[in-house]
């Protein structure tokens, strides 16, 4: 600032002035005069001032007087005010980051005060703030009304303020640092200045939300399994129930007379009924007999899988009328047969060929008197089903998920693992590994399918859904579990059922339980036995087998053949037999034996007592499973080993491993690439604990792999 002094006076005159605005100024002036006798005199004065902040003064003076003068000096300045913004930018949740910006003033006399209101500049696109207003550029305005004040001088005046519950709301994709701009301004009297801070605004990452999960499963149905199927005059022309009907007839006349192509187009209705559409003799539309050229129209009924047995239902056949029908089989000739009329027109046949057939071809014939004959078909009834290795149970699998964060910045992945080899979901990706991956456009009518074989046997899905953020990629995830048992709530046509203790034929059986403790005995052939609730028993016998305990305590004996044992809830004894036996012993302790052969065992959940007996045999052994106990079997000439799942790289005291295992043996042994743990004796024993304190002691065992 600059001061002014001015004096008068004579003689000699000092002046003194001094400035201030938010700053200091001070002048000082001095004059010399010189007068004679009442004479005028001049002096001249000179004055210097000085503020804080910078500011320089300058003055002049004048005296006049005769003698002595005296001088006053006034200084005047520009005011300029200093203050100091802090600002801290603290990350919050998703795209939301609070904000603490404060200030002060560095003149604390209360002369000074804020003047307008607080500009934020450098806002970016899309963003907005919990506290004022949007402004023109990119900047967001704050009324002082908004302020809080933070210290006050000894006079109450406020010199400190912070803006209270500031957020700001970053928009969708913004995942860049950035810095924000501060303008206050202050005042003293008519003089304003505006100081200019920044404040650096790390943006977060994007903190994923946990999705809602909801997994139930729908009834069971068996596709391809047996199906009663009606043709009628209604639905004749048919082609997606199971059959096909054409019909031939007869083009020219006498001599010339030969039989046209098969078409559905021959085929037409009287009556009730349906037949060839040809004009042989009689009924219009029934399949008849040309005696003047001996041959006769045909219908053909084609199905679409394998029949045994058909009953077929005829009318307009007089009693003296006569027909003829042949059964093919992959276009061979496997079966015949003649039907004749009967006193009220109508003849029903009961078509069987314990081989099978897939097409039949009536005809007529001539009648008794050597005349033409002809009929209609009023009805054909059968059992469609496609072969028994190709039938599938499928069970609908109602997956119910969503997000919970729902401002468009996060995407939601679904996977479903435990799905066993010979099963499939009806939409999603495979990955390979007994896992599916889906989006939520592949939930709608998702069902999971497999032959009866694998179906047969309970499992557990576990079903994951993620939550992902687009920003920062951070991940939320759900899980939920879900056991297929499909003959818990379906019983197929043919099964044995009971309230008592059941025994199965010679052949391939389903036998089911019920809720109660009871003996179930397949005998000979391929059966599929389910215990249900209570402590069953359960017996294979000849043939390879399924056995599933259900809920109790049960014995499930694989007896001879290759046999799959599943014990179920509770603490079961499963022995597999001779042959190559799967053993799951699934909840509870369990007490697994193999037998001979080639086995593998499972303890599942709980503490398991797992033997191999003879044989190459595997035991598998996971995070959850308890403590288990397990022998390989004594003696060589085979190799038992244990197979870890979802564990990481080799044990930890090892020094090449890197894993989340450890491995307690005085067996010596060596690790090759491949994730395998040869022990130099063929009986090694010892322990293995898995991250979650899960543990399996073992003896005679020959490999570790994982």
């Amino acid at each position: 600032g600059g001061s002014q002094g001015s004096g008068q006076g004579s003689g000699q005159g000092s002046g003194q002035g001094s400035g201030q605005g938010g700053s200091q100024g001070s002048g000082q002036g001095g004059s010399q005069g010189s007068g004679q006798g009442g004479s005028q005199g001049s002096g001249q004065g000179s004055s210097q001032g000085s503020s804080q902040g910078g500011s320089q003064g300058s003055g002049q003076g004048s005296g006049q007087g005769n003698s002595q003068g005296s001088g006053q000096g006034s200084g005047q300045g520009n005011s300029q005010g200093s203050g100091s913004e802090q600002g801290v930018a603290e990350g919050g949740n998703g795209n939301e980051v609070e904000l603490d910006i404060g200030f002060a003033l560095s003149d604390t006399d209360g002369s000074e005060r804020l003047s307008g209101s607080i500009i934020l500049t450098d806002v970016p696109e899309g963003a907005t703030l919990s506290v004022g207003e949007a402004g023109p550029d990119h900047t967001w305005v704050i009324s002082p009304d908004n302020l809080e004040v933070t210290e006050t001088n000894d006079a109450g005046d406020a010199i400190a303020w912070r803006v209270p519950d500031l957020t700001i709301a970053l928009a969708d994709g913004t995942d860049s640092d950035f810095s924000l701009g501060v303008q206050v301004t202050t005042q003293d009297g008519d003089d304003t200045h505006t100081s200019v801070g920044s404040i650096a605004v790390d943006v977060p990452e994007a903190v994923a939300d946990t999705p809602t999960l909801n997994v139930t499963l729908g009834d069971v149905s068996l596709i391809g399994g047996p199906e009663h199927v009606s043709i009628t005059a209604d639905n004749f022309s048919e082609t997606e129930s199971g059959f096909r009907i054409t019909a031939q007839n007869i083009e020219g006349s006498g001599d010339s007379a030969q039989m046209g192509a098969a078409s559905a187009a021959n085929v037409g209705t009287v009556s009730d009924g349906f037949g060839a559409s040809g004009h042989t003799t009689g009924t219009t539309n029934a399949t008849g007999f040309d005696k003047q050229s001996g041959l006769s129209e045909k219908l053909i009924v084609e199905f679409d899988n394998d029949i045994k047995e058909a009953t077929v239902a005829l009318d307009k056949m007089q009693k003296n009328e006569e027909g003829h029908y042949d059964l093919y089989k992959d276009g061979e000739l496997v079966g015949s047969g003649d039907f004749k009329g009967a006193k009220a027109n109508k003849v029903e046949l009961d078509i069987e060929h314990e081989g099978g057939f897939d097409k039949i071809v009536f005809s007529a014939s001539a009648d008794t008197s050597g005349n033409s004959s002809d009929f209609t078909i009023t009805q054909i009834d059968f059992v469609n089903e496609l072969p028994e290795e190709e039938q599938q149970y499928q069970v609908p699998l109602v997956i119910e998920t969503s997000l919970t964060d729902t401002d468009g910045s996060e995407s939601l992945s679904i996977q479903v693992a435990g799905i066993p080899d010979g099963a499939t979901l009806s939409a999603g990706t495979d990955n390979g590994d007994g896992t599916w991956t889906l989006t939520a456009d592949d939930l709608n009518g998702l069902t999971i399918s497999g032959d009866k074989e694998t179906m047969a046997v309970p499992f557990e899905l576990d079903v994951t859904a993620t939550a992902t953020e687009a920003q920062g990629g951070d991940t939320a995830s759900l899980t939920q579990g879900v056991t297929v048992d499909v003959l818990d709530s379906y019983t197929p046509e043919d099964a044995i059922t009971g309230g008592g203790n059941l025994t199965g034929t010679s052949g391939d059986d389903v036998i089911i339980g019920a809720d109660t403790g009871v003996t179930l005995d397949g005998k000979a052939g391929d059966d599929v036995i389910h215990g249900g609730d209570g402590n069953d028993t359960l017996k294979g016998g000849d043939g390879n087998d399924i056995l599933a305990g259900g809920d109790g305590n049960d014995q499930l004996k694989g007896e001879a053949g290759n046999d799959t044992l599943s014990g179920g809830n509770g603490n079961d004894t499963l022995e597999g037999g001779a042959g190559n036996d799967d053993l799951r012993g699934d909840a509870g302790n369990d007490t697994l034996s193999g037998g001979d052969g080639n086995d593998i065992l499972d303890g599942g959940a709980g503490n398991d007592t797992m033997t191999g007996g003879a044989g190459d045999d595997l035991f598998i052994f996971g995070s959850g499973d308890g403590a288990d106990h397990v022998d390989g079997g004594s003696g060589d000439g085979w190799l038992d080993a244990i197979q870890l799942e979802n564990v990481s790289g080799g044990p930890v005291d090892n020094i090449e491993g890197v894993g989340d295992w450890t491995l307690d043996t005085d067996s010596s042994y060596t690790m090759d690439a491949d994730g395998h743990i040869d022990f130099d004796d063929p009986n090694a024993s010892g322990t293995i604990t898995l991250e979650d304190g899960t543990t399996i002691d073992f003896t005679n065992i020959d490999q570790i792999n994982w």
